[in-house]
């Protein structure tokens, strides 16, 4: 019925000079905003030079699922610096150049701290026990020694994993380690060392181990101050900087650095 009216009324419309028919008007918007409610072609009104026509319109729909996670997905696929995992080149060095830290590591640490921290007190004192140099002295001894012995074994082992290099200048490392007990202090191995000596000089009760350990310490820090401090800072430059800033030379922090 209201059809038929609607057509009748545009006939009539288009009849007087496309006059338009304040019914047909009302009721083409009431069908409009019908439209988008139904499912499927639903008559529709519209208005072209004041005349108003009869024609067929459609609701349309919004992306399904699947597209969404289609656009998702090539949104995500443009973004590959949100997931990738950074390596560091070195990460995947050649299993040769790998061996070749490992055994000059090794040779490094037999030559060196072996001849500084176990030959030459064992030459000195022959690991004889004279009497105690005070009460707790061998009990304050034996500590350095099982504290100082990891941290050594420790340090030699990620220059070589990690740094692929040795602590010797003929090869050193080719990145800078700040893991393990290097968080703590920026020089562990020297400081290992020196517990060693300094640990037999009061297990054993000997003076003369313990001078040659405060030798020992002074030669670290002059090569460290002199020569390593500045061979580090041009190879590694601002990495090393905010490395020094935040972890001391030789007292270690209390909490580890996370940098």
């Amino acid at each position: 019925m209201t059809s038929t009216l609607v057509r009748q009324s545009v006939v009539q419309s288009q009849g007087r000079g496309a006059i338009q028919d304040p019914l047909a008007k009302d009721l083409s918007r009431r069908r409009s905003q019908r439209i988008y409610a139904s499912e499927g072609p639903t008559p529709s009104f519209t208005v072209n030079n004041g005349a108003s026509t009869l024609g067929v319109g459609r609701r349309s729909r919004p992306k399904d699922d699947d597209q969404k996670r289609s656009a998702a997905g090539r949104v995500a696929s443009c973004c590959p610096c949100t997931c990738a995992v950074r390596r560091h080149p070195l990460d995947d060095a050649p299993i040769v150049q790998r061996a070749a830290a490992i055994i000059g590591s090794a040779i490094f640490l037999v030559i060196a701290p072996g001849t500084l921290a176990v030959y030459v007190p064992w030459y000195l004192t022959h690991w004889h026990f004279a009497p105690p140099l005070f009460p707790i002295t061998r009990v304050l001894g034996a500590a350095l020694i099982v504290a100082g012995l990891p941290i050594l074994l420790d340090s030699f082992a990620r220059f070589a994993l990690q740094g692929l290099g040795t602590p010797a200048p003929v090869m050193p490392p080719k990145r800078l380690v700040v893991t393990g007990f290097y968080r703590y202090v920026r020089n562990p191995m020297y400081v290992a060392v020196t517990a060693l000596i300094a640990g037999q000089g009061l297990l054993f009760g000997s003076v003369t181990v313990l001078e040659y350990g405060a030798i020992v310490w002074a030669g670290f820090f002059l090569f460290v101050v002199a020569y390593e401090e500045p061979a580090l800072g041009d190879q590694f430059a601002d990495e090393y900087k905010r490395y020094r800033a935040n972890v001391r030379r030789w007292l270690p922090r209390i909490t580890p650095w996370r940098g």
